[in-house]
């Protein structure tokens, strides 16, 4: 059988194959084997696995220290805050709440130099769906 192995959170950490059936609330049977979950949150009430994603109103924003990007990352249910880090470096930017309405949380970028700006939300994923890329010119 194949189970995903769920951290406190509910995230993906491990995609593994065991014999027999196991019963614990942080072991998921699933039906075939899917690294694609790694990274990937389980909801308990949807039965579901859930991505967290990042969108931009702006991918080009002016070098200039005012102009700015609004980053969105909407996130799973079980989650009250989420970090957003350089997607390079793997350096923290900031842990903002998420609200609990619209399972949003929103980060303002700018920029004074030229280049290239990668941010992600949360933990590393194999779909990069929490990702995004701003050009500074």
């Amino acid at each position: 059988m194949y189970y995903a192995q769920i951290d406190e959170k509910g995230r993906v950490h491990t995609v593994c194959e065991l014999a027999g059936i196991i019963e614990s609330p942080n072991v998921i049977p699933i039906e075939t084997w899917d690294e694609s979950l790694l990274g990937k949150y389980y909801d308990p009430a949807s039965k579901q696995f859930q991505d967290v994603t990042v969108t931009a109103d702006k991918t080009t924003i002016a070098a200039d220290g005012v102009d700015k990007a609004t980053i969105t990352a909407r996130v799973p249910a079980v989650l009250s805050e989420i970090t957003f880090y350089h997607a390079d470096t793997n350096e923290p930017i900031a842990t903002l709440p998420v609200d609990p309405e619209a399972h949003t949380a929103t980060l303002q970028v700018t920029a004074t130099t030229p280049g290239v700006i990668r941010i992600r939300a949360g933990d590393p994923t194999m779909t990069r769906l929490n990702e995004v890329v701003i050009t500074t010119q």
